[in-house]
């Protein structure tokens, strides 16, 4: 069942327009669907309380792959212009004289890091 579809099927439960549909396909009789189009209406409220939940459960997992994305692209940059970056910060944020202090613990920050790109760039990894 493709995602996009997800809504469709689920409005037509909330309305119980399904229950003719699975009816004619299944050669249910008249009263075999309206029992089922009872008990749908029965539960129209917990059917669109499940759309609402799908609804905010697809943005989010959207939300989710973007930022798995985003991530590794950010991390490259870090590693590679991780000291351009920590120092343009600290010229813009930080007083003179709490410069220094952030300069030292941005550098014992990116030094691993920076560190373990050399060698792997060095190493073909």
């Amino acid at each position: 069942m493709a995602v996009d579809q997800v809504p469709v099927i689920l409005d037509g439960l909330s309305t119980s327009e399904i229950a003719t549909e699975i009816g004619d396909k299944y050669g249910w009789s008249d009263e075999q669907k309206a029992r089922l189009r009872t008990v749908l209406l029965r539960h129209k409220g917990s059917l669109q309380g499940l759309q609402v939940w799908i609804d905010r459960s697809l943005s989010q997992a959207a939300q989710i792959v973007g930022w798995m994305a985003l991530i590794p692209i950010l991390a490259i940059f870090f590693l590679r212009d991780g000291n351009q970056i920590a120092e343009t910060a600290i010229q813009m944020l930080l007083p003179q004289k709490q410069r220094q202090p952030a300069r030292m613990l941005a550098w014992q920050m990116l030094t691993p890091a920076a560190k373990e790109q050399r060698s792997s760039e060095v190493g073909g990894n």
